[in-house]
């Protein structure tokens, strides 16, 4: 067993499986902690509701892990 759940199930791009996992998972709690206007948000990022829905929902790989780390990005500077 590794460290790595994509590389112990096969997937031939498991590193970047991984980084998006878990870029994804931190973006998703940094939203849950600034942001209780779900609505807004999307305005505010630049982006869809539909990927606020992704997110939401754990939905990482819908997302390139360039695009997670601009949105980070985009949250950690919102005050």
């Amino acid at each position: 067993m590794s460290h790595n759940i994509f590389a112990d199930l096969g997937f031939d791009n498991a590193d970047e499986m991984l980084v998006t996992a878990e870029l994804g998972l931190e973006l998703r709690l940094l939203i849950l902690r600034k942001f209780f206007d779900l609505d807004r948000l999307p305005a505010r990022l630049g982006v869809t509701k539909t990927e606020i829905l992704a997110l939401e929902n754990g939905d990482y790989f819908c997302f390139c892990s360039k695009r997670l780390r601009e949105l980070l990005a985009k949250v950690k500077e919102e005050d």
